[in-house]
């Protein structure tokens, strides 16, 4: 299901249950598995994002964020791994790697 919640945000992502996309609310994370993802390309999908990153490891969650006026891309994300340390292997081996044409920036994720 898509639209939008009774407080504004966008829900449903068009993901397929269990399929690790992103979800249609916050979710809880584990902290230091999650990673920001910066100088995303407009076309960069959550499932671009996680396929990209698999290669360091499973990957338990991506999502692009994207305005919730326009759903266009913000050109950032969050990719969330299994434990820290396949996040901390994600940071030194896709930081400044290219996605979708686009140079990308890995950090551990603040939030």
């Amino acid at each position: 299901m898509e639209g939008t919640g009774a407080d504004g945000e966008m829900v449903g992502s068009g993901a397929p249950p269990g399929d690790g996309g992103a979800p249609g609310r916050r979710r809880e994370h584990n902290p230091g598995c999650r990673v920001y993802v910066s100088n995303l390309a407009w076309r960069t999908t959550w499932k671009g994002l996680k396929d990209h990153m698999r290669s360091v490891g499973e990957v338990a969650y991506a999502d692009v964020f994207r305005d919730r006026e326009t759903q266009r891309s913000r050109g950032c994300g969050v990719v969330e791994f299994l434990d820290e340390e396949t996040a901390k292997r994600a940071i030194a081996e896709k930081n400044e790697t290219e996605l979708d044409g686009r140079q990308i920036f890995v950090r551990e994720d603040r939030h």
